[in-house]
């Protein structure tokens, strides 16, 4: 059960991300997603082109190959899964701090971060229980 929800959360993170970062990257202006470069006034950035090619190959790219690591039973694959969920709980930190105009998307993609991060974390072997408990 738990691998089931961890492959599904990193496709819809994949599948989002891919399609989200190549419209940032195919519109910079984020007129393909409803949004203005006014958005991006307290950041660092002057258009939607750098965080959409980060969104497209880390999260878009990076969550599929963690996906086929996880699915077929490689080594890596639980731990990449998890740097993958903990570096989207990150991106969605530091795009509420820079971005002052919060999104729901954001709630919703920062609890598939925490997920993503977990389910690894157990896929991996990690337990919350103390040692020596069953």
């Amino acid at each position: 059960m738990s691998r089931t929800a961890l492959y599904a959360l990193l496709a819809l993170l994949s599948i989002t991300a891919l399609a989200g970062g190549g419209a940032l990257m195919l519109r910079p202006d984020g007129s393909l997603l409803g949004m203005t470069t006014a958005q991006l006034a307290t950041s660092l950035f002057r258009d939607f082109r750098w965080p959409g090619f980060v969104l497209f190959t880390l999260f878009g790219a990076g969550s599929a190959v963690a996906l086929y690591g996880v699915a077929t039973h490689r080594p890596w694959g639980p731990r990449w899964a998890m740097a993958i969920g903990a570096m989207q709980v990150g991106w969605i930190l530091v795009q509420v701090v820079m971005i002052k105009d919060p999104s729901v998307l954001q709630a919703v993609f920062l609890s598939v971060g925490i997920a993503i991060t977990a389910l690894a974390a157990y896929a991996n072997g990690y337990s919350w229980r103390r040692r020596g408990q069953s």
